[in-house]
């Protein structure tokens, strides 16, 4: 990840996307749930949904 760039946290990212997905919360509250902006959280659950394969230290280090 590119310096200053903060990992996801995986379960919030998820909870975000079914709240977003059931029509519970907009786009702008999902991202605020999953901790980043908006742009990142659509740039992400797109490739999510479209099958896209995530960068590798999206997550954080294993």
């Amino acid at each position: 990840m590119a310096m200053g760039v903060h990992p996801l946290n995986k379960d919030k990212f998820y909870e975000a996307i079914n709240l977003y997905i059931s029509g519970q919360v907009s786009q702008v509250k999902a991202a605020k749930v999953a901790g980043c902006s908006v742009p990142t959280f659509k740039k992400y659950a797109n490739k999510i949904y479209g099958g896209e394969e995530l960068p590798d230290n999206l997550w954080g280090k294993k």
